[in-house]
């Protein structure tokens, strides 16, 4: 059995860097990609949109 260290240096996604199941593709080089499914953003897809930020509700209604 090949430890995860070493088999990263060939393939980033081996150690799976992605967040909240998405899926990883690895590019050039030691580099990854995550695909971020709806709702969330950052390189790792460790991070949710916040649909309330900046105060998009009109008439005083409040977003949940």
């Amino acid at each position: 059995v090949v430890p995860a260290s070493v088999s990263a240096k060939c393939n980033a996604c081996v150690t799976a860097p992605c967040k909240n199941g998405v899926r990883c593709e690895t590019t050039s080089g030691r580099d990854y990609r995550c695909h971020c499914a709806a709702g969330f953003h950052g390189k790792d897809c460790e991070n949710e949109i916040d649909a309330c930020y900046g105060h998009p509700c009109l008439n005083n209604a409040v977003s949940k």
